[in-house]
């Protein structure tokens, strides 16, 4: 059954992107596009619970314990996938406030029959302790992190590069929890540099990184060059301000791929700036991983300026 759900994920196509409109001259890049690798729930979110669902399942485990914000991708694939493999989920949900009536995200869960379970934010924030976190733990599950980023989910993410990602020089990744750029750079070659554009502001985020990839000890592992491009955090986690709005729309219009309000629009942004500032090469050597989350955007309705409106209009 688990192996039924992962093969209707599809070979994500790479496609090259003209930046001329921002850069001023000839240059690209090449998107790797996840976010068309499933009908429903497209992304990295899937590909980070392959392994941990394949272990709840052989374990014997009922079903399946997270967490997430009331938009949260990873909570949304999660129930999707649960229902799919029937397996019970229960959802640890930031914010007393968070429900179905507020939420598109938190509605699907529901539908595919997930429990939510809304805590203060001050408790969410211990969702990384051990001991709060058996507190939330239904019996008989297994607990997933925030963000599927467990030791786990490295090696979904590693098999997203493939023979051929092997000629970019370097692979562009959002970055949140960790758990993806973690696992891209188990399946970088030795020659390949990863790029690092953080979505939040967090310090710990290199550390965490080296923790989940100290965990995944049985996974073959070399010596890989991260760059972090830090400075494109847009004041935090979430944060859609009106000149990111306006570059997102921008390069729907001009390419036809829409990027994600949390993690992609920063990640490209940064991208093109580095390339216009002449820190990175225009010549198509970077690879950037679009992780998906498209339906975030569903949370986002009260932010959009009217040209963001008209160009999801246009998906309806």
């Amino acid at each position: 059954m688990i192996c039924s759900l992962f093969e209707t994920v599809k070979l994500s196509p790479i496609l090259p992107v003209d930046l001329s409109p921002w850069v001023g001259s000839s240059a690209q890049i090449h998107i790797l596009r996840d976010d068309l690798n499933h009908s429903i729930v497209s992304g990295n979110k899937l590909r980070k619970l392959k392994y941990p669902l394949h272990h709840a399942m052989t374990a014997g485990y009922r079903g399946i314990t997270s967490f997430g914000g009331a938009h949260s991708n990873h909570a949304h694939a999660l129930a999707f996938a649960c229902q799919q493999l029937q397996l019970e989920c229960r959802l640890i949900i930031r914010g007393l406030e968070a429900s179905p009536n507020t939420s598109k995200t938190l509605q699907d869960c529901t539908h595919w029959g997930a429990e939510l379970v809304p805590i203060s934010r001050q408790d969410y924030r211990d969702r990384h302790h051990h001991s709060a976190q058996q507190r939330w733990l239904k019996a008989n599950h297994a607990l997933i992190p925030e963000g599927g980023s467990g030791a786990q989910a490295l090696q979904g993410m590693a098999e997203v590069l493939d023979d051929r990602t092997q000629s970019y020089q370097y692979i562009a990744t959002a970055v949140g929890s960790g758990g993806t750029a973690a696992g891209l750079s188990l399946g970088l070659s030795a020659a390949q540099r990863l790029l690092l554009v953080p979505a939040v502001r967090d310090r710990q985020l290199p550390h965490r990184i080296d923790q989940l990839l100290n965990l995944a000890q049985d996974m073959p592992r070399h010596s890989v060059s991260m760059c972090w491009l830090t400075g494109y955090e847009w004041g935090g986690f979430a944060r859609l301000p009106v000149e990111l709005q306006q570059f997102v729309a921008a390069f729907y219009r001009h390419t036809q791929v829409l990027l994600d309000p949390v993690y992609t629009a920063k990640l490209c942004f940064a991208l093109v700036e580095e390339i216009r500032q002449g820190r990175l090469p225009g010549n198509g050597s970077v690879l950037m991983y679009h992780s998906g989350g498209i339906q975030g955007w569903r949370g986002m309705t009260a932010k959009l300026i009217p040209e963001m409106q008209d160009c999801l209009a246009t998906l309806h």
